[in-house]
């Protein structure tokens, strides 16, 4: 039993509730139900008659709640709600859709009135990390852009967030470049990048391992890592690729420390030059990141070019 359950109050439908819960979230199931007992009149306060069900316990995803049914005292508000946490637009579509379901109400910002008042938040998981961004400027425009919704729509809220937030200077003195050819076609080296397996091998520099919490590689995806570096310490990462070309281009985003890194592929002869253009804000920033990236790029490139055999 958990320590703490949310406990809901319906007047009279405590078990329609359940089951339609039940039925819009698929992973969940009924476990146990109360009755009313019979109770002297003079000894008890209004409430449904004895044999009237009280309670149905029931878990969704694991989570255990409560429904009563209590009668008419006391109504659902918005000062309570429940947030449906989503990774794509079709799971949020469908989650949105079936808690409107017979008589829901939309609000606004991803909140919704299902058909017994009970308040809900069907929210994208990429907004809860926007919002969190250290990027002041990201948190107001992934804002800005949801204020404008009633349904929240992925695309929309990742534009936001990637608006303006690239790296825009050209200044060379601003970029750290790094180079190799690789005796492997553009395809496989693609796919050395493009497949977090193989990706967590070589990443990184020499005596550094990877673990990967996150590996959404398309336009907006989300890539979240740790470093583990030989000094036994750990380091974290935060990267969003921008734009994806199989076999020709990969640009992502490291948000912090922020730089955009392009990386182009090439023939050259039956191999393939790679190209890794690390752009930063400033040339003063580029210039303190320099001593650590350039010997870095070189050990990831030995690392990359002995997985590549």
């Amino acid at each position: 039993m958990q320590k703490i359950s949310p406990f809901l109050w319906f007047h009279d439908k405590a078990e329609e509730a359940v089951d339609f819960y039940i039925s819009v979230f698929k992973d969940g199931k009924i476990l146990r139900k109360t009755r009313y007992a019979e109770v002297p009149q003079e000894e008890r306060p209004p409430c449904p008659p004895a044999g009237t069900v009280m309670t149905v316990e029931f878990e969704l995803f694991g989570q255990h709640y409560t429904a009563l049914n209590g009668g008419p005292i006391f109504t659902f508000n918005e000062s309570i709600s429940f947030v449906v946490s989503c990774e794509t637009q079709e799971e949020l579509d469908g989650y949105w859709d079936a808690l409107l379901a017979d008589g829901g109400t939309p609000v606004q910002c991803g909140w919704l009135k299902d058909k017994f008042g009970v308040s809900w938040q069907v929210v994208p998981t990429m907004l809860t990390d926007s919002v969190a961004s250290s990027d002041p400027a990201v948190c107001s425009r992934v804002t800005q852009a949801m204020l404008k919704m009633v349904k929240l729509d992925i695309a929309a809220l990742q534009q936001a967030a990637q608006s303006h937030s690239t790296i825009h200077s050209q200044d060379p003195a601003s970029e750290i470049i790094s180079t190799r050819v690789f005796d492997v076609s553009r395809d496989r080296l693609f796919a050395a990048f493009s497949d977090p397996s193989q990706l967590a091998q070589w990443w990184g520099p020499k005596g550094f391992t990877n673990t990967f919490d996150e590996f959404d590689f398309r336009p907006g995806g989300d890539w979240k890592f740790t470093m583990h570096g030989p000094d036994g310490k750990d380091y974290a990462n935060h990267a969003r690729f921008i734009e994806i070309v199989p076999a020709e281009r990969i640009v992502y985003e490291h948000i912090t420390p922020h730089f955009r890194m392009t990386i182009t592929l090439a023939d050259a002869g039956t191999g393939t030059h790679m190209i890794w253009c690390m752009g930063f804000e400033s040339a003063e920033v580029c210039e303190r990141f320099k001593p650590i990236c350039v010997p870095a790029n070189e050990e990831n490139f030995d690392r990359l070019t002995a997985f590549l055999g």
